[in-house]
């Protein structure tokens, strides 16, 4: 046998990185986890509600597979808390009559669009008169994958032009591709599949 070979260097430097990496995304989740926790202690359903759909892209998409694991039941218990809370669908909501929500909701986005930009949450809100039905994640699903329903097959949802504050994909992003039938992304190729939707979007509705 040849001489002992110690480990690559480079292949050091990569894992030491990743680990960095790890480190710095956990770091992430802990504080956004605190600033839950208070405004939930002040019963601040709205702070509350925005951390914990921020803190979903952090949790889906950058956090190793233990960590994951280890923190599921604190996402459960995040959510569970707020729903909890949710305003009751005003009358006239129910998953039948959500369509003509869905249908403005999709407007805007062709204009968002059109515009080569994305939307978030708070400023989709703002945009129908602070609508306090858009808030919540359960209702957020509906009114997206409702939106999306008549999108062709062979084109980006529209549904991906609503981003994180962050400009990262939002945490319902996987699951209204996965409702509509459309092919699963492994979650390391997630956000960069969704960059790609973003970029063909803005290009088929240029001149649209």
């Amino acid at each position: 046998m040849g001489p002992h070979v110690g480990e690559n260097p480079k292949t050091r430097e990569d894992s030491e990185r990743i680990r960095a990496l790890d480190a710095e995304a956990r770091e992430l989740f802990d504080h956004m986890a605190d600033e839950f926790r208070a405004a939930r202690a002040a019963g601040d359903l709205a702070r509350a509600e925005q951390v914990r759909g921020d803190m979903g892209p952090v949790y889906a998409l950058r956090l190793p597979p233990r960590d994951r694991e280890e923190l599921t039941g604190v996402m459960r218990e995040f959510k569970q808390w707020i729903r909890d809370r949710e305003p009751k669908p005003p009358a006239g909501t129910a998953r039948g009559p959500l369509r003509p929500l869905a249908d403005r909701v999709r407007a805007v986005l062709q204009d968002v669009a059109r515009a080569g930009t994305t939307i978030t949450w708070e400023d989709l809100r703002h945009r129908f008169g602070g609508d306090t039905f858009l808030l919540h994640p359960r209702h957020r699903e509906e009114i997206l994958t409702t939106a999306d329903r008549d999108t062709p097959a062979d084109e980006p949802l529209l549904s991906a032009l609503v981003a994180g504050a962050d400009l990262a994909p939002d945490g319902l992003y996987p699951h209204i591709r996965h409702s509509l039938g459309r092919e699963r992304v492994p979650d390391p190729s997630i956000e960069m599949h969704w960059r790609m939707d973003v970029l063909r979007l803005h290009q088929l509705w240029r001149h649209r």
